[in-house]
């Protein structure tokens, strides 16, 4: 079992808000430092996608949150779109898809009437966070606090990657697609541009 009191000592403490932080690379050197093998493998291996079942059980309840919290919003936006929800929902192996948590439907209904993807996806980050500060109670010094600051962590880098400059690269990327696919048409169409 790793003792990760250097570990915690030597990593900054993050905070919602916090724009400075280590990089994946840095964190899991520190962690290669303090931690096992074991522990290593597993902290390697997380991403925020509820995709890694059975790696850990602290891991596993922020996946089945993950999964309600998706699942929600799929609910809530074929809503309003008007379609069926069900070709998108993911279940597990006993038909639960996770959304009866508590207060989720309200809050995720407030990031889908957000008045901009960018406040939507704040919405849902903080969400997120205030989970892992639910999942991070008792822990100290252990891998399951790494799990929660490495999650953590990867919100932050995610986050702190969302800037003007990269939003707009984007949508002039896509802008310039849906052109050149308007042109092609215009063009098999005989129209001349």
């Amino acid at each position: 079992m790793g003792s990760y009191y250097y570990a915690v000592a030597s990593l900054p403490y993050l905070t919602f808000e916090t724009e400075d932080v280590p990089g994946r690379e840095e964190f899991l050197d520190i962690c290669r430092q303090w931690g096992t093998e074991s522990d290593l493998e597993i902290l390697t291996r997380i991403t925020l996608e509820p995709d890694a079942p059975g790696l850990h059980p602290l891991l596993d309840r922020y996946q089945r949150f993950e999964t309600g919290l998706r699942n929600e919003l799929v609910k809530q936006r074929s809503q309003n779109l008007q379609r069926d929800p069900q070709d998108y929902i993911h279940s597990d192996n006993t038909g639960d898809d996770h959304t009866a948590v508590s207060g989720l439907s309200e809050q995720v209904r407030a990031a889908v009437q957000a008045p901009t993807p960018l406040k939507a996806d704040e919405i849902l980050d903080r969400l997120r966070w205030q989970f892992l500060d639910e999942l991070e109670i008792g822990q100290f010094f252990n891998v399951q606090q790494m799990i929660v600051y490495y999650l953590r962590l990867q919100i932050l880098l995610r986050r702190n990657s969302l800037t003007k400059e990269t939003g707009r690269e984007e949508f002039d990327g896509h802008y310039q697609k849906v052109r050149s696919q308007m042109q092609e048409i215009q063009n098999d169409n005989g129209v001349q541009a």
